[in-house]
């Protein structure tokens, strides 16, 4: 009896440990795919951070937003803003037998800050308005890009935090968990580029009605 007591337990123990074993592996999974996607946009891997997404119409959305470039200068400023951001794994999460959560604090550049101390000093130089042509648009983005990558060669830059959460799935068939890109994972790699671009058009509708 007391063998077969002690037979029964060292089943129970193989099995607890083997579901424990299981968890920790797929979260140990969870976090090395955040990783591996982090540390490859920090280093302007573009290609190698692609991989990590879940490959859906969001993801191409995402890539485009984030990783396709119009000209030199664009590419320099995001490789220059990856580069400058950091990140803090702090606890991942699974949801259900396909989806998994990590929550993650990342310090990114604070783009709107700093187009706040250099786009005045551009409107007046170029007296920008709605009215502006296609042209002049464009040669005014060149100039707050080119600040832009003036500040981040800066030895201090602007810097903010936030607390991202990153969804994850896991494809069955080729037994991989990739990250579902959302726009708070977007704003936090870009630095808020987006809404510091639209701040330029913001501030030429001022500039027109203080006229």
């Amino acid at each position: 009896m007391l063998k077969k007591i002690k037979f029964k337990s060292s089943i129970s123990m193989i099995i607890l440990f083997i579901l424990i074993t299981s968890v920790s592996c797929k979260s140990n999974l969870t976090e090395s795919t955040v990783k591996g996607f982090l540390d490859a946009v920090q280093a302007g891997d573009i290609t190698k951070a692609s991989d990590y997404l879940f490959q859906d119409k969001n993801s191409y959305d995402f890539i485009n937003s984030i990783f396709t470039f119009e000209n030199e200068e664009q590419k320099e400023l995001a490789l220059k803003t990856f580069s400058k951001m950091n990140y803090r794994i702090k606890s991942t999460t699974k949801i259900d037998d396909n989806k998994y959560k990590a929550t993650v604090e990342i310090e990114y550049v604070d783009f709107v800050k700093i187009t706040e101390e250099v786009l005045p000093g551009i409107v007046d130089k170029t007296n920008a308005t709605i009215e502006q042509t296609e042209e002049e648009f464009y040669k005014m983005i060149a100039l707050v890009n080119n600040a832009l990558i003036e500040k981040l060669s800066g030895l201090t830059v602007p810097m903010i935090k936030s607390t991202v959460e990153i969804e994850l799935f896991k494809d069955e068939a080729i037994t991989k968990i990739s990250i579902i890109p959302n726009e708070e994972l977007l704003n936090s790699i870009s630095g808020n580029l987006v809404k510091a671009y639209e701040m330029i058009g913001e501030e030429q509708v001022l500039e027109e009605d203080f006229e």
